[in-house]
């Protein structure tokens, strides 16, 4: 049995994310997500504040999450439904890239 290769989309918000949130007393932590961020418990989630050093978890990478996509093998590349000819992902707008994978 032969495996048939396909090009599907993958976005680049799947390796990394950043964003600035601000906190509820106004300072501005930077959260990031990104495959090599991994914590010693596998997290991909990095915060800067005070409470995520003691929990690895804190509500700037709550609130984070919510806009981070998690798009991936959307669609085929060049199918009707996604003009990405772009180089942008269709979902976000962030950069997309083909990548072929064995069906």
């Amino acid at each position: 049995m032969s495996a048939q290769i396909e090009t599907f989309l993958w976005c680049s918000q799947n390796e990394y994310f950043s964003k600035t949130v601000t906190g509820s007393n106004g300072d501005e932590y930077l959260v990031e997500y990104g495959t090599r961020i991994a914590g010693p418990y596998g997290a991909n989630w990095h915060c800067a504040c005070p409470g995520f050093k003691l929990r690895e978890t804190c509500k700037h990478v709550v609130s984070a999450e919510t806009e981070k996509g998690d798009h991936g093998f959307e669609a085929v590349m060049g199918s009707p439904e996604h003009d990405w000819v772009d180089g942008n992902c269709p979902e976000c707008g962030s950069k997309a890239t083909g990548v072929r994978v064995a069906v």
